[in-house]
């Protein structure tokens, strides 16, 4: 089932909006991918929404993460060193 584009964050509204997301990409397909640091992983996370992401692959080394991240092209890429997949989203209050 495909989302509708209205769905997911343009790029300047994840710039200008969400600051918990670093080194935000406009990705081909048109969905943004950005870099997300958790409290022992650093994340890349596919699809921003406004409720989240629709993806998340964790990395131990953040250098591992952002290099993976130039790297993509669309929301279904998958990249490679990750130790931990989610998919799923995240609650904003």
């Amino acid at each position: 089932m495909a989302l509708h584009p209205d769905y997911f964050l343009t790029l300047k509204e994840v710039q200008d909006s969400y600051p918990e997301y670093l080194f935000p990409r406009l990705l081909e397909d048109g969905s943004v991918a950005a870099i997300l640091p958790l409290m022992f992983t650093t994340s890349i996370v596919l699809g921003l929404n406004p409720y989240g992401f629709e993806y998340r692959f964790c990395f131990k080394h953040a250098d591992d993460a952002i290099a993976q991240l130039t790297l993509l092209k669309t929301m279904e890429d998958i990249p490679t060193g990750f130790i931990a997949h989610r998919p799923g989203y995240r609650v904003v209050s």
